[in-house]
């Protein structure tokens, strides 16, 4: 059960942000949609959209069991279905997860919508719901090594090498998360408590948000696969709306056969 008052949520969250104090023990015990609503009132303390994500950023990285990862899912669905009723900016989460976390996303990632997964095969999936089915994108990251040799998180549950984050700022600008992001070769691997700025949706700029071109899906460039319902390949999987920008060759698009038409710009 929840185990604590709002008040006592709202010193924890600003706490968690300021201080990168560890939050886990707090969702393990939440009830998610009434930990949800206590979020919903931080803007009336003068909180913003910007200030809750990198909240719920410094709550959420160290979550490791799948119990857990179920109140992450279920927390951002009650998010994202208040932020888009309220016609708000829907923050992004950044996160590193096991494989068996991802494996959640596949069986549940409608709820989850806006999650940024950094994976830990040194990939990074954003995940978006198309009618009702959950569909990610992935881009493997240039310049990461190929393991870790730091000792300090050994006897962790999760080894350091499952997550990474950059050894040098990213930027003020999401343009320049972004670049930083995709372009950077000084990276190290470390335990996943270490954030990734979170990025918001409208930050980005069009160039940067966009949709694969419909040549470059004819000419092969990029490809588009049918898989059964609620899909259990193991094959990373794609959305094809929300693409950064990566080379040709690294954008496989995995879509589940009952969805109808494709999005515009993606051919079957």
């Amino acid at each position: 059960m929840f185990c604590c008052s709002f008040d006592e949520l709202l010193q924890a969250l600003e706490r968690s942000s300021e201080k990168g104090e560890d939050m886990a023990d707090y969702l393990r015990q939440a009830d998610p949609w009434r930990w949800a609503r206590c979020l919903f009132s931080l803007p009336r303390y003068g909180r913003t959209t910007s200030n809750i994500a990198e909240s719920l950023n410094a709550a959420l990285l160290p979550i490791r069991d799948g119990a857990a990862f179920n109140v992450i899912v279920d927390l951002w669905y009650y998010v994202q279905q208040e932020f888009t009723t309220r016609r708000d900016k829907l923050p992004f989460i950044t996160g590193a997860f096991t494989p068996y976390a991802e494996g959640r996303f596949q069986h549940n990632a409608r709820h989850a919508e806006g999650l940024i997964c950094l994976r830990a095969d040194n990939t990074l999936a954003s995940v978006k719901a198309y009618r009702g089915t959950a569909s990610f994108t992935v881009k493997r990251l240039e310049g990461i090594r190929g393991e870790c040799t730091c000792t300090e998180y050994q006897e962790m549950l999760w080894p350091c090498r499952h997550g990474i984050a950059f050894e040098r700022d990213l930027g003020n600008t999401a343009e320049d998360r972004i670049d930083a992001l995709w372009q950077s070769s000084s990276l190290h691997h470390i335990y996943g408590n270490n954030v990734i700025p979170s990025l918001e949706l409208a930050d980005l700029q069009p160039e940067i948000l966009c949709k694969p071109p419909p040549e470059a899906v004819r000419r092969g460039r990029h490809r588009t696969v049918r898989i059964p319902n609620g899909g259990s390949s193991g094959l990373p999987l794609a959305f094809p709306e929300f693409h950064f920008p990566i080379s040709d060759s690294e954008a496989l698009v995995l879509m589940p056969n009952d969805v109808g038409d494709p999005p515009e710009g993606v051919m079957p």
